[in-house]
């Protein structure tokens, strides 16, 4: 049996992470969902993802945040992955993001469920 892949959405925006889990869960993988900064750190400090969709703008730690300290404690790797998205972000935050090492930036208005699960397929493998 293969082994599902695990992905962690992370966005405050409680409808849209769990239509975004609902999405790649129905399309075969492991999905969670994390509501804020400190939460994500939380997960994947304690575990390992195939992909992690990270929002830039986050209550209590934002996504850049999130980004610097995975790094910082060498922890990056547990992340597998990382895609960044808003709706807002600048052409500097998605350089910043960039620079951190992100695979992919997405504009989540712009994301139906076929380009959601095609970014994760083709990040994943």
């Amino acid at each position: 049996m293969v082994r599902k892949q695990k992905v962690l959405i992370v966005d405050d925006d409680k409808a849209l992470r769990e239509m975004f889990v609902s999405m790649l869960i129905n399309a075969g993988y492991e999905a969670t969902g994390a509501g804020d900064g400190d939460e994500a750190f939380a997960l994947i400090k304690k575990e390992k993802f195939a992909v992690v969709l990270l929002d830039v703008m986050l209550p209590k730690m934002d996504g850049l945040e999130v980004l610097k300290k995975l790094k910082n404690e060498k922890l990056i790797g547990n992340a597998g992955s990382v895609v960044m998205m808003s709706n807002l972000a600048k052409q500097a935050v998605q350089d910043q993001a960039t620079k951190l090492g992100v695979a992919r930036f997405f504009e989540k208005s712009a994301v139906d469920k076929g380009s959601l699960v095609g970014i994760v397929e083709s990040l994943s493998k």
